[in-house]
């Protein structure tokens, strides 16, 4: 049964669909895009990395000879 100003069935699934697969797609080059960005960075030089200044005791191992 159609009913004016609601489409089609078929036509609101298929827009459905459509709108998860767009938002699906943005979504992927958004975090494609943020990846390299952070890639040229780093082969820029232009991170800062906090160095680990942890002191770390390491025991003698005991030798005998």
């Amino acid at each position: 049964m159609y009913i004016p100003g609601y489409g089609d069935i078929n036509a609101t699934k298929e827009l459905r669909e459509l709108k998860m697969r767009t938002d699906s797609l943005e979504q992927a080059v958004m975090y494609k895009d943020q990846y390299l960005n952070n890639i040229r960075n780093v082969l820029q030089g232009n991170v800062t990395v906090a160095l680990d200044t942890t002191v770390i005791e390491v025991p003698k191992p005991d030798i005998e000879e």
